[in-house]
């Protein structure tokens, strides 16, 4: 088993590094898994973003791909897509 107190560490420092700190909290979560019990990679939900340290892409870079869904996030930032305009959004 990973050292989770370590990963936990890692993301934090990375949410830093996206000047994101205060902003987003993310969490590493064993276990992770949808409403219908599937395992899952990550999610984000609003200000919080859980990524599962069984993942195969990793915790940084899951924890990458759910930071551009809260970049996304219209209740976080305010307009339609976030820090995004529309044309960013459909170029990713």
């Amino acid at each position: 088993v990973a050292d989770l107190a370590g990963m936990a560490r890692d993301i934090q420092a990375e949410v830093a590094r996206s000047n994101l700190a205060g902003k987003v909290s993310p969490r590493v979560v064993r276990g992770l898994a949808d409403a219908a019990g599937i395992p899952i990679q990550g999610r984000q939900s609003g200000a919080s973003i859980e990524v599962n340290p069984a993942s195969p892409d990793g915790v940084i870079g899951v924890l990458r791909h759910e930071i551009i869904h809260a970049l996304r996030d219209a209740g976080l930032w305010g307009g339609q897509f976030g820090l995004f305009t529309a044309e960013e959004w459909k170029g990713l």
